[in-house]
């Protein structure tokens, strides 16, 4: 794609409005290649050969945990869609695109405390045992 908000989904008279039909526009489509060598929830791998600049815009939502890397380099700031597709800029040839799901802060957070909860509940199964008490 040229732009990386280009070939938004519009509602047509009479479609649910809330997941609007998807019709390709031409004049907005660059000619690329695509290989897709990795496919899973969590990880993806693939390679784009494009003959000019654009944007590769995947059918997936662009979720903070994603972590995105372009020919083995970070790719931070990446462009937003009103749509919450991740879109990802490409460059004249082959660009192979590895994206991976990592857990966030507050995913960390969240282990910890479990872990912490289970401890304490484990120290407190133990200190309670039966013949104990009198």
């Amino acid at each position: 794609m040229k732009e990386p908000d280009a070939e938004t989904a519009t509602a047509a008279t009479g479609e649910d409005e809330g997941n609007p039909a998807y019709t390709p526009d031409p004049s907005e489509e660059l000619s690329a290649q695509i290989a897709i060598q990795h496919w899973q929830p969590e990880q993806k791998t693939l390679t784009i050969t494009a003959r000019s600049p654009g944007f590769a815009v995947l059918r997936l939502m662009d979720y903070p945990a994603w972590q995105v890397r372009a020919n083995q380099a970070a790719v931070g700031a990446r462009p937003h869609r009103n749509d919450g597709l991740m879109t990802i800029p490409i460059q004249p040839g082959a660009t192979r695109i590895e994206i991976a799901y990592a857990a966030t802060v507050d995913v960390w957070w969240g282990r910890g405390l479990t872990a912490a909860s289970l401890l304490l509940l484990l120290a407190i199964a133990v200190a309670r045992k039966p013949g104990l008490q009198e």
